[in-house]
């Protein structure tokens, strides 16, 4: 009902199970006309975060989440000064759309982040605090990131 498009119910006969088929031509064709996502290569076409989303707050955490969870990393920044051995984490998103890196620095600066671009395609948070208030407002779904936080 939320896709406007009918599934088919497929009776498994080895367990007590049913599948649940979506067609992938008509989910595209609804996310395309109706919520605006294109079809194709999104660094060809400058893919953005549709307006719909930055218009709302909790729409913004979620897709921030769902972008650094898919095209994020968690990091050790490992450094030498003075002879004394240092280390902090970062947390980079890394694309090749420049409005949708554009779109992510800015809505991280909106909500008190300090964000940094880097090389045009990577966007960074660098304090400590940012990264902490990151993992607490935003979150994250990628175990892998959060081992990486917590470690």
């Amino acid at each position: 009902n939320i896709f406007n498009v009918k599934p088919s119910i497929i009776n498994r006969s080895n367990c007590d199970a049913l599948d649940i088929v979506i067609s992938r031509t008509d989910l595209i064709k609804f996310l395309n006309s109706k919520i605006g996502l294109k079809i194709g290569n999104k660094v060809k076409q400058h893919a953005d975060i549709p307006a719909w989303v930055k218009k709302n707050k909790k729409f913004q955490i979620a897709c921030l989440r769902g972008l650094i969870d898919t095209d994020g990393s968690v990091y050790d920044h490992v450094y030498k000064s003075k002879g004394r051995m240092y280390s902090y984490k970062k947390l980079q998103f890394t694309n090749m759309s420049k409005p949708l890196v554009d779109s992510v620095y800015f809505i991280l600066k909106n909500m008190g982040f300090s964000p940094g671009i880097h090389k045009e395609k990577d966007v960074r948070l660098e304090n400590r605090k940012d990264i902490e208030r990151y993992f607490k407002i935003i979150g994250t779904h990628n175990k892998k990131h959060l081992d990486r936080y917590v470690r």
